[in-house]
């Protein structure tokens, strides 16, 4: 899996999502089952932290079969 790197100057959302997204790494989990729920989750991610969104996204969806960046990207 790709490593889990926190932001130095993390607001508090950030900090708590990043805390999500470690545990998520940690554990291995995929909560990307289905395309629609992955969708959804890329969307909160970019709506709630704009192009940094993007980066969250690839970590939680890493753990999918079918995982591309390249899908992921677009």
């Amino acid at each position: 899996p790709k490593p889990f790197r926190a932001s130095a100057s993390a607001t508090d959302e950030q900090a708590t999502a990043e805390f999500l997204i470690g545990e998520i790494i940690r554990r291995r989990e995929d909560l990307t089952a289905g395309y629609e729920a992955w969708f959804e989750l890329g969307c909160a991610l970019a709506n709630t932290f704009g192009e940094a969104g993007r980066e969250y996204f690839h970590q939680v969806s890493q753990f999918h079969e079918k995982y591309n960046a390249n899908d992921c990207d677009r």
